[in-house]
């Protein structure tokens, strides 16, 4: 008998303790510290591997996983969704390394993260690329599955850069980049094309 109250004991303490899991997109008025958004549908498995293209005489990699991400909010609860991260690579004809986060992947500061829904369209997905060494800049990059088997996708920015904050505010000691971002930017200075087709490899 005491064994039986111990079990019960447990499982009623493991119980209480358990992660809520809500699908992805759930919007329940009430969450409670560790929940867990979980990608229940696979809705992001499409975007899982390495994708490759071209751009210009460069190679582009494209590494996505799907990571499950901790937001902490200022109440300090803290939750847990699934959401895609990504890393590059970009290597010229002749072999060159140009850039190479693929390697030292990061499960916590990844350039390239999301999908998100455009605000303005409910079907178009959005990834968001925070290039390294560019202050707090970023880009908006419309995503487009091509085909129905969904191995080939095409990334899109309506604009080179977006900003976090005014380019004369930043700090020219603190970013190596301020010059460029004062003077506009282009794709080049990103290391990254407005608009590429990758295939998954």
């Amino acid at each position: 008998m005491k064994t039986f109250l111990i079990s019960i004991a447990t499982l009623l303490t493991l119980s209480a303790h358990a992660q809520k899991v809500l699908p992805l997109h759930s919007n329940e008025a009430r969450v409670s510290d560790g929940t867990y958004y979980k990608d229940l549908d696979n809705e992001l498995s499409p975007y899982i591997g390495t994708w490759k293209g071209s751009w210009g005489d460069k190679t582009i990699y494209l590494e996505l996983r799907k990571i499950k991400e901790p937001l902490t909010s200022k109440s300090g609860k803290t939750t847990y969704t699934d959401r895609i991260f990504g890393e590059r690579k970009i290597v010229t004809a002749n072999g060159n390394v140009l850039v190479d986060r693929i390697t030292n992947f990061s499960q916590t500061d990844a350039e390239f993260f999301g999908p998100f829904t455009s605000w303005k369209d409910k079907k178009t997905k959005l990834l968001e690329f925070h290039p390294k060494d560019m202050c707090t800049a970023y880009v908006i990059l419309d995503v487009n599955f091509l085909n129905a088997e969904k191995n080939k996708l095409s990334l899109s920015s309506k604009s080179d850069l977006l900003s976090l904050g005014s380019p004369t505010a930043f700090d020219e000691a603190k970013c190596s980049k301020v010059k460029d971002l004062r003077q506009g930017t282009n794709s080049a200075i990103l290391n990254f094309p407005r608009e590429i087709v990758l295939v998954k490899q």
